[in-house]
């Protein structure tokens, strides 16, 4: 089977605190200029989530120095569980208020969750595949292992890895009036469009491209008590899926010199959990993400944690970790390029 391989990435963010130059290219939201950037046609009838993803998407694409796609041999998949919710919130509202024949034909296409891959999918005239992944916050790990599998089984070459959360404020209003979240934890969300080029290692090298890291493994477990085992914030058991995850990726988790946690600050035992591993894997940098990106990133929480990852080892292998609070758990492990494992 084929090894894969990361050629290129991005981000569009609405916040990073990171005060060296970035491995990869970055975009505050505040300075995106959509219309210079992908342009105007149409422009007016995209969501943020699309949008973002689009501007990510181009970044990326000129990261990895690839011209264009190969259709039938590239794919797309989006990671993501909110990138609709704003369309539908106004759409109901408007529907309520005034009727369903005021609204607008354009917001149809909107209303489904697959909108984004699939203007991801026409805009790059890629025709291999086309997915969305909606598995809470460790949608973006499952989105890279889908993307992984396809690359492995020469399905395909290339794939666009995109996560996206969008959180507008009518749609931050809407959480606040049904009271889904308190003030606090709406104050936390943060807006991301990231991606992640994958490729097969023999395609990435006959093209001349630079390789940034390659994946090795991935694994998940699910634990249906993980809300319950919680309450009780001493137990040790609680994060015992973690240890499942590391001895899964390797016998030998001294082998890792990093491990990205996705601290979940949602909750409110975030900092046990940043314990958990300082005590644990004392020999190894914990790498939280929250503080770099300025808060919670739900489904696009993965991408940001890879490229912040390679930002950071080098020449090491690396294991990025990532929970959502429902009881699933992701792991994965990769290297930097100077550690390829041959084929």
């Amino acid at each position: 089977m084929e090894t894969v391989v990361i050629t290129g990435g991005s981000l569009v963010t609405e916040e990073i605190n990171y005060d060296k130059d970035f491995l990869f290219p970055v975009l505050k939201l505040e300075n995106a200029n959509y219309k210079e950037l992908i342009g105007g046609r149409g422009l007016r009838y995209l969501t943020d989530a699309t949008k973002m993803s689009l501007v990510a998407a181009k970044m990326a694409k000129e990261n990895a120095q690839i011209e264009e796609f190969i259709p039938e041999r590239s794919g797309v998949v989006v990671a993501t569980n909110f990138s609709s919710m704003s369309t539908i919130v106004d759409f109901d509202k408007l529907t309520l208020a005034e009727g369903p024949r005021s609204v607008g034909a354009m917001q149809g296409p909107n209303l489904v969750l697959n909108a984004t891959a699939a203007k991801l999918g026409i805009h790059f005239n890629i025709s291999g595949f086309n997915t969305t992944i909606s598995t809470g916050r460790v949608a973006a790990l499952d989105a890279l292992e889908y993307a992984y599998h396809m690359i492995q089984k020469r399905e395909v070459d290339l794939v666009i890895v995109t996560g996206v959360e969008e959180f507008t404020p009518a749609y931050k209003q809407w959480l606040a009036e049904t009271h889904i979240m308190s003030a606090d934890q709406i104050a936390q969300l943060r807006q991301l469009g990231g991606t992640i080029i994958l490729e097969s290692q023999s395609h990435a090298k006959a093209r001349g491209a630079k390789i940034y890291g390659q994946i090795l493994k991935f694994c998940s477990t699910f634990d249906s008590h993980f809300l319950v085992k919680n309450t009780n914030k001493k137990n040790e058991n609680n994060y015992e899926e973690y240890h499942y995850l590391m001895t899964e990726l390797s016998e030998n988790t001294e082998e890792y010199m990093s491990i990205c946690i996705a601290d979940n600050h949602l909750m409110e035992d975030h900092q046990d959990e940043i314990d958990y591993f300082q005590r644990n894997f004392k020999q190894t940098e914990i790498l939280p993400i929250y503080d770099v990106f300025g808060g919670e990133l739900f489904g696009s929480t993965g991408i940001a944690q890879i490229l912040y990852s390679l930002q950071k080892f080098q020449e090491e292998k690396g294991a990025i970790l990532c929970n959502d609070w429902s009881g699933n758990f992701k792991g994965l492990s990769l290297s930097h390029h100077n550690e390829m494992v041959k084929e």
